[in-house]
């Protein structure tokens, strides 16, 4: 497996989840979930949500000293940390950069030139669909393995370059 190819791509990945969806700027335009179950019975909606913990399924050796990596939060800076997630009743998600605001490397946007994202859920297969920034072809789908008033764990599946399967675990408590 190319191990430091596969950390690229993953933290480049994570950044990327991270700075999508604590960029939302909030916006006064009602988006109503499209056509699948309400979020209304999911007990994290409406709170802030500040990811605990992130794993990858198999764990691995991302950084290539010798030792499996099972938190990958460690991999990613200070700043994007502290950021919040919201799923909002009316089918936004929104977020919040927190206290400590990453610096722009000039290749994105600033945070509130962004369009809000969007979400829907459905109860029977118990995936969260998230539309990024407005745009119908950049969607990201988490299963929801757990949710309560405190928080979300979730999963992503993906697919290496060698085309292993991939999952990575993310754990988000309310804020």
């Amino acid at each position: 497996m190319k191990t430091p190819f596969l950390f690229s791509a993953l933290k480049a990945a994570l950044i990327g989840l991270l700075l999508v969806t604590a960029s939302c700027k909030h916006d006064t335009d009602v988006v109503t979930p499209d056509g699948s179950t309400s979020g209304s019975s999911l007990a994290f909606v409406g709170k802030n949500l500040r990811m605990t913990a992130l794993a990858l399924e198999p764990a691995q050796d991302l950084d290539g000293d010798g030792k499996i990596d099972n938190d990958l939060l460690q991999f990613l800076p200070d700043c994007a940390r502290d950021n919040t997630i919201r799923f909002d009743k009316d089918g936004r998600l929104s977020g919040d950069e927190g206290k400590q605001v990453c610096p722009s490397t000039g290749d994105e946007e600033g945070p509130t030139s962004v369009e809000p994202s969007t979400w829907s859920y459905n109860a029977q297969t118990h995936i969260l669909r998230i539309v990024n920034n407005g745009d119908a072809t950049n969607v990201t789908e988490w299963e929801v393995v757990e949710q309560s008033a405190s928080g979300l764990k979730a999963k992503i599946r993906m697919t290496s370059d060698e085309g292993a399967t991939l999952k990575m675990v993310m754990t988000w408590k309310t804020a």
